[in-house]
């Protein structure tokens, strides 16, 4: 039905009497001063049940205008409710109102050339399209009152003559891009690049979409008895509807590039399997690195599972009686972990050398499938905990600690961990001689170059980084340590009095894939006493060290696209109008891991939600880590941030200053003149899957 279409939906919470079974739903529709006066009819309806059943009811008029009775009588008996109760009336009144019910006229479309020639780095042209309408042009509904240089006012798609199925071209026109006129009475203009790989043949434009502030739209597309090459009256159908010449909508490629790969064949099915629909039994072990350790010593808990979807999410506790978080200098008592492509993931904890005789205790692990933990899966993995403690047989204690807070590390990048140092007594000593303990499959340290900061002595040396045979840290994960000596001759060492920063160690994350999901691991940097000065224990508690997780493939199936997961990303930025499911539909990729092998369409409302609250948790993840805020201003927002990352998955059309144009924050330390679109776009790329 041609004319003004408003969209709508109703929320649970619109439910203002009785119950999602049996209830009543409200919804306030407001229209803008400009709603043009006549008859609002229900054109669609659509609800589903728990159940996957469907109401879909549509009001199909013969004309494409107004429906007539008997029309109206059978959309009325679709839903069960008179023809009367599906219409209203509306009386503008309005002394400024602009009464619009005409779509945007297009009066004329020019190519800057009939022809294009691709040589080894593509080719360029561009189109020009002349416009006029009384209320403005936008895209979608206009709903702010506000117009933006980076508004969307135009969309348009081209296809060669091949398979006019297949979009070499599609893209957008914003406000910026009228260079001449006004949105009333202007011209776009816009820079189209083909690659150095463009078929040759004829290109023709086969969609043109616009609106204006009043809701009309014109919407032009170029349809096909067979689906190829359009025929001339078919041109001539689609050329009259934008009221052009059919010759103005096309161009010509000619690829002159001798190292093209012209690929005009569509992908082939080389062969089809169904399997049995039963779905094997998932199983889940959890396994402890030791099922007897000492305090101060660090436990790594391993999940191997089988038939459960790579990127699934789990979530552990540790509990015991008497077990608290002051039993662990590094690690929580609860948390989650994603399986990778082998079915398994790890989680690290360092039990504190508390100095406390409290006797032995037993640490309970367990491990759910929901985030409320209720749905325990495996068995629970027992470990018992030796007391150590050395508090009867020396009273001080010289102590090492690190950050207090994770260290998040990136792939191939370097990482500072700092060397903290004190004493029970405040006192000074004679020196410390210790070692640093670090995984090698992570991290690399250079001994020459990788201690900053140091802390003044009379003896400070960093030795040859050796292979720790003896696991003297009792972290099977580390392999080699750094020994560090520090010395006072004197006995007044530290100088400066304690606590005090002994220096700063730089490693360094290897540039090599570990993980399938994040290319790295949780690891630990730990310490261990070589020699304490005369008369003191010795105490530490280790660095924890977690990888910045967070990719922009947010539905897992291997591949990072715009209209894909940027525009979930994007979505999940704007809130709450996309809650639910309603963040993945039409967007999640049917490769996907999270979906099983299952048409999206075919999920009952329950998987859709589940399916959908793992991909929000995924990019959530990205918005807590900060990651997601690619300008570096401190907030993580749809219309800046959001907005760059879909931009810069689109490609080339978004190049250089294209992509921060009117969307990086005045607060970033990247804004300009001229802003720093690079580090954006480095951004960006540093979020991409290993």
């Amino acid at each position: 039905m041609n004319g003004i279409q408003n969209y709508y939906s109703f929320t649970r919470a619109d439910i203002i009497k009785g119950t999602d079974k049996n209830g009543t739903f409200r919804k306030t529709i407001t229209l803008t001063e400009n709603a043009i006066p006549g008859k609002w009819y229900i054109q669609n309806l659509w609800m589903n049940d728990k159940s996957g059943n469907s109401l879909n009811a549509y009001l199909h008029t013969s004309t494409g205008g107004t429906p007539s009775a008997s029309e109206m009588a059978k959309f009325a008996a679709k839903l069960g409710v008179p023809p009367e109760n599906t219409s209203f009336n509306v009386i503008n009144n309005s002394p400024s109102s602009i009464i619009d019910n005409e779509p945007p006229k297009i009066t004329a479309i020019r190519f800057s050339s009939k022809e294009i020639s691709i040589g080894a780095t593509g080719g360029e042209i561009t189109l020009e399209i002349d416009f006029n309408d009384l209320s403005g042009i936008v895209f979608g509904q206009y709903t702010n009152g506000i117009d933006s240089l980076d508004d969307i006012i135009a969309f348009y798609t081209l296809a060669d003559f091949r398979n006019i199925k297949t979009l070499n071209e599609s893209g957008f026109f914003t406000r910026s891009e009228i260079i001449k006129g006004t949105d009333k009475n202007g011209t776009l203009r816009k820079s189209i690049k083909l690659n150095e790989n463009a078929v040759p043949g004829q290109r023709n434009i086969t969609t043109l979409w616009m609106n204006d502030k009043n809701g009309n739209s014109l919407n032009a597309y170029l349809n096909t008895s067979t689906g190829g090459t359009p025929s001339a009256n078919e041109l001539a159908i689609f050329s009259s509807k934008l009221g052009v010449t059919p010759e103005s909508t096309s161009f010509n490629v000619v690829n002159n590039n001798p190292s093209s790969v012209i690929d005009n064949e569509p992908p082939k099915i080389t062969a089809i399997r169904i399997f049995s629909e039963s779905t094997p039994t998932p199983t889940y072990n959890l396994t402890p690195s030791a099922t007897t350790l000492n305090e101060g010593s660090v436990l790594t808990s391993t999940v191997t599972t089988t038939n459960v979807a790579t990127g699934t999410k789990f979530y552990y506790v540790l509990t015991g009686t008497g077990i608290t978080t002051t039993d662990f200098s590094a690690g929580a008592l609860t948390g989650e972990g994603i399986t990778d492509s082998t079915g398994k993931f790890s989680f690290s904890h360092t039990l504190a050398n508390d100095l406390t005789t409290e006797g032995a205790e037993t640490l309970s692990i367990k491990l759910y499938s929901d985030v409320a933990r209720t749905l325990q899966v495996g068995s629970t993995a027992s470990v018992s905990i030796v007391d150590t403690s050395i508090s009867s047989k020396i009273k001080e204690v010289q102590s090492l600690s690190s950050s207090t807070t994770p260290i998040h590390y990136q792939r191939n990048k370097e990482l500072t961990v700092p060397i903290n140092y004190s004493t029970s007594d405040g006192s000074s000593t004679t020196g410390l001689s210790f070692k640093v303990h670090f995984n090698s499959a992570l991290l690399s340290f250079n001994s020459t170059t990788g201690i900053t900061n140091k802390t003044q002595a009379d003896l400070f040396q960093i030795g040859t980084i050796q292979q720790d045979t003896a696991n003297s840290d009792n972290d099977a994960t580390t392999d080699l340590f750094i020994p560090i000596n520090i010395a006072s001759f004197t006995g007044q060492f530290p100088t400066a009095g304690v606590p005090i920063k002994l220096a700063d160690l730089i490693f360094k994350s290897l540039d090599k894939p570990i993980d399938p999901i994040t290319g790295l691991k949780d690891t630990s940097i730990n310490f261990s006493e070589s020699e304490a000065a005369s008369g003191y224990g010795f105490t530490a508690t280790s660095a924890s060290l977690k990888p910045l997780s967070f990719s922009l493939d947010v539905d897992r199936d291997g591949k990072v696209t715009a209209l894909g997961d940027g525009l979930m990303i994007i979505r999940k930025l704007f809130g709450a109008a996309f809650a639910g499911d309603a963040l993945i539909n039409k967007a999640i990729s049917p490769d996907s891991p999270y979906l099983n092998g299952i048409a999206y369409n075919t999920l009952t409302t329950q998987q859709k939600a589940d399916v959908a609250a793992q991909v929000h948790a995924n990019i959530q993840e990205g918005i807590d880590s900060k990651m997601l805020d690619v300008d570096k201003d401190g907030k993580t927002t749809a219309l800046g941030d959001g907005l760059m990352v879909i931009r810069h998955l689109f490609g080339a059309a978004f190049a250089g200053a294209a992509l921060t144009n009117k969307a990086i924050s005045p607060d970033s330390p990247y804004f300009g003149p001229p802003a720093n679109f690079a580090a954006v776009a480095a951004n960006i790329d540093a979020m991409r899957p290993v």
